[in-house]
Formats: structure tokens, C-alpha cells, sequence
């Protein structure tokens, strides 16, 4: 074909025909830069197919962590909530008249519930990596990315906020329940039903001394706090995950 049009050309110089030369030339020039403008919108189309698909592949797994981080969640609630019913059954004995214990192994095993440090964390995921690696806007849904955004943001804060103080006062109340509870052989527990004229010095040092008892209320009350906005968090998360569910497929 190259040689076709070098033909041309040279008959055409041969022929002294400049004017028609120069019109073949331009001509010649015109194609030159369609072929390579069709060249170059081929590519770019092709990138941005590969980029829709990639932004595809990111969804998808920005929709996986999301559901495993509410799953995760929903584990969390269960747990505060098993907390507020212990914390609420030891700070009924510790504010009760007489400090009465019906049921010592019950009472350190609600209380122990009432310390257990809860595991809230989170995996680093896909919405990490993206804005590591400043590849965010692959992701061509600026709604999409707020949500996203201001759960991870939100989820980031209950986990420093649980571990800075609730965290802290749990460890807390566990050494000082332990260092009664050191004084106490397990063939000295009882159940409830038995004898009621246990001694109460059993457990005096530790239904006795106000630093557990401040604890406790601590630990209650902050139980209510974090349930409260681990709920909000649930449902931040529940709404990303409907957002992507039913938009997203229409939009892509």
C-alpha cells in the first residue's frame, strides 16, 4: 500500500502536476492523522473498558468487606449486650444494702463477662489498599465513595473509642478482681440454695472497695454508650451495603 501511494507521488513530480501533488499530499497527511486519531481512540476506549471492569472488580470486594465488617459488627452488639446484663447483675450486689452473693461461682463469672475485653478491630481491605495506593478514583461513583468513606471513618473512631477508656477500665477491674479472688479457694464457692450464712469477708475486699465499684459503673455505663453508636455504625453499614446492592449494577 506504501508503495502504491509512493507511485503516485512520483508520477505525479515526473508530470510537473505540483498543484495536484501538493492536493495528494495534504490528503496523504489527513489520512495519516485519522488513522492514527482512530488509533488512539481505539486505545482509550480499550483503557476505559478496563478501567470500568476494574472499577467493577473494586466494588465487588469493597461489597465483600463491607459485609464481613457488619457481620463483625453484629458480633459486637451481642457482646456489649451480654455485658450490660452482667455488669447490670454485679452492680445490683454491689449497690444491694447487705452485699448479699446467692451464687459466688455466678457472681464471678458475670462479673468476669462484665471485663472481657471485646475484640473490635477491623481487617485492612480493598477501600484501604485504594487509598494507599491513591487509586480511589477508579471508582467513578462519588456517592459510592462518600458512604464508603464515612464508614470506615466512623467504624475507625468506635475502635479508638472503645479500646482508649472502656477498654482500660475492663483491664483495670480484672486485676482488681483478681486480687481478691486470689484469697478465695475454689472449695469455697457456693450455690445458690445452699447455706446462706456464707462469710461475706469472702468477698468484702472486693464488693467493699470503691475503686470496683466506680469500675463497674464505668463499664455499665459505657456498655449503654458503645451499644448505642455501634447501632448507628451497624446501620451506616447496612446502608452502604444496600446502596451497592441495588445502584450500582444499574449504573455500571
Amino acid at each position: 500500500m506504501i508503495k502504491f501511494f509512493q507511485k503516485i507521488r512520483y508520477d505525479l513530480m515526473e508530470k510537473n502536476k505540483t498543484g495536484k501533488y501538493l492536493k495528494y499530499a495534504i490528503g496523504e497527511i489527513v489520512l495519516v492523522v485519522i488513522g492514527i486519531l482512530i488509533a488512539l481512540s481505539i486505545n482509550n476506549w480499550n483503557e476505559g473498558r478496563k478501567r470500568i471492569n476494574q472499577g467493577k472488580d473494586y466494588i465487588n470486594e469493597i461489597n465483600n468487606d463491607v459485609k464481613n465488617d457488619v457481620a463483625n459488627i453484629k458480633n459486637v452488639l451481642y457482646e456489649l449486650e451480654e455485658q450490660k446484663r452482667s455488669s447490670r447483675f454485679v452492680l445490683n450486689i454491689f449497690e444491694s444494702k447487705d452485699k448479699f452473693v446467692a451464687d459466688s461461682s455466678l457472681f464471678v463469672d458475670q462479673n468476669l463477662n462484665t471485663s472481657q475485653i471485646i475484640p473490635v478491630q477491623r481487617q485492612s481491605n480493598t477501600w484501604d489498599e485504594l487509598n494507599a495506593t491513591g487509586q480511589v478514583g477508579i471508582i467513578d461513583n462519588d456517592s459510592l465513595k462518600l458512604l464508603v468513606k464515612q464508614f470506615y471513618e466512623q467504624y475507625d473512631t468506635r475502635i479508638y473509642q472503645y479500646l482508649e477508656t472502656p477498654g482500660q477500665v475492663r483491664n483495670a477491674n480484672r486485676t482488681t478482681m483478681q486480687e481478691c479472688l486470689n484469697r478465695i479457694g475454689t472449695d469455697k464457692f457456693w450455690k445458690e440454695g445452699g447455706n446462706k450464712n456464707h462469710d461475706k469477708s469472702w468477698f468484702s475486699c472486693y464488693l467493699n472497695n470503691p475503686k470496683a465499684l466506680k469500675e463497674i459503673r464505668v463499664i455499665y455505663s459505657s456498655t449503654h454508650w458503645q451499644l448505642h453508636h455501634f447501632n448507628k455504625l451497624l446501620n451506616k453499614g447496612q446502608s452502604v451495603i444496600e446502596y451497592m446492592d441495588k445502584t450500582i449494577p444499574a449504573d455500571l
